[in-house]
């Protein structure tokens, strides 16, 4: 199941935390784990529980980040995450790089804790026909900008495919459930 936290950020935070991960030199290409490095895609780690000095800034953003969507899901009446961050991230995706079906944190979160996902683009604008959208347990998702998807990791997941040069950079926290 999904939970959709419509409008929770504004254009203009999007925007300027895209700008911000554009300019890193800390991307990597670790994911997905298990495949070949051909079908990996570029990755950011903001905040992994260590002590990154390097992303000190990007953690405090994401974080004020993670802190309005929670308070847009409360104003909205629902209660489905709290907001304590334990993995946020950046993916960048385009349509060479096509999404492999996959679940996450299946080998490291403690037992019998229970966390979900929060995926939201870092556009101020995407239209849907570019596609890049999210499919999670059969049904796809229309990612639309502002809006966070809430998932649970343990359930097959990935990207649409993208139909436009433009780069799709989304955002996703891990957080408890």
């Amino acid at each position: 199941m999904i939970n959709r936290i419509e409008n929770a950020i504004p254009p203009m935070f999007l925007e300027f935390l895209k700008t911000q991960v554009q300019n890193q030199e800390r991307w990597s290409f670790i994911y997905p784990k298990t495949s070949i490095f051909e079908k990996k895609y570029p990755r950011l780690t903001i905040y992994d529980g260590s002590n990154i000095s390097e992303t000190k800034f990007l953690e405090g953003v994401s974080y004020m980040i993670l802190l309005m969507i929670y308070h847009k899901m409360l104003h909205d009446g629902n209660n489905f995450f709290k907001p304590n961050m334990l993995w946020c991230g950046v993916a960048i995706k385009d349509k060479l790089t096509p999404d492999n079906l996959h679940i996450d944190h299946d080998d490291d979160i403690p037992e019998g804790m229970k966390v979900v996902k929060l995926l939201g683009l870092l556009h101020a604008e995407w239209p849907e026909e570019y596609g890049g959208h999210f499919y999670h347990g059969g049904e796809e998702h229309i990612m639309n900008p502002g809006t966070f998807l809430c998932f649970d990791p343990l359930v097959k997941h990935k990207a649409t495919t993208i139909h436009t040069d433009v780069k799709r950079i989304a955002i996703d926290f891990t957080v408890l459930a």
